[in-house]
């Protein structure tokens, strides 16, 4: 398996943009753990594990924040783009728009059954639990729940 000298080889990987987020401490874990483990992919599972693993519950808290600005607001483009923004941030992964809606229905529902506090708990258990699932998996999830309008998934299932 060929090294990977540079994070520009990496820079093709789906969700690159969403995991790295420029930041160059990333780039380089990210070089690293591709290097260590021979493999794009799971150089990404692993990098993206430590960045959950590290997360900020502010940035969290402020995902909740724009969640509940936009409660009950028609969701034109520009906030699904905000929207968008704010969970690739901290799902670090590639989000589309109707990701990041279902995202941010199921946070209000964290928030509804819970409390503010009790949301921004129960998606920093789910983020930071230590295994990581694709967002698409997390997404249909999600769904689920939005369309039983309880909240079922604590954190990924094995």
């Amino acid at each position: 398996m060929k090294r990977f000298s540079n994070v520009g080889q990496l820079s093709n990987l789906r969700g690159f943009d969403a995991l790295t987020q420029g930041e160059t401490a990333v780039e380089e874990l990210l070089l690293s753990k591709c290097n260590e483990f021979k493999s794009k992919r799971i150089g990404f599972n692993k990098t993206r594990l430590a960045i959950l693993m590290s997360l900020d519950e502010s940035d969290i808290s402020e995902w909740v924040g724009v969640c509940s600005d936009l409660e009950g607001s028609t969701i034109g483009v520009n906030q699904k783009k905000v929207l968008r923004f704010f969970a690739e941030r901290i799902f670090r992964d590639h989000v589309t728009e109707e990701m990041a809606e279902e995202l941010m229905i199921n946070t209000l529902l964290r928030k509804e059954e819970y409390g503010i506090e009790g949301a921004v708990k129960s998606l920093t258990g789910y983020l930071k639990c230590g295994r990581i699932t694709p967002v698409t998996q997390t997404y249909l999830e999600i769904s689920e729940e939005n369309e039983k309008g309880v909240v079922i998934y604590h954190e990924p299932r094995k």
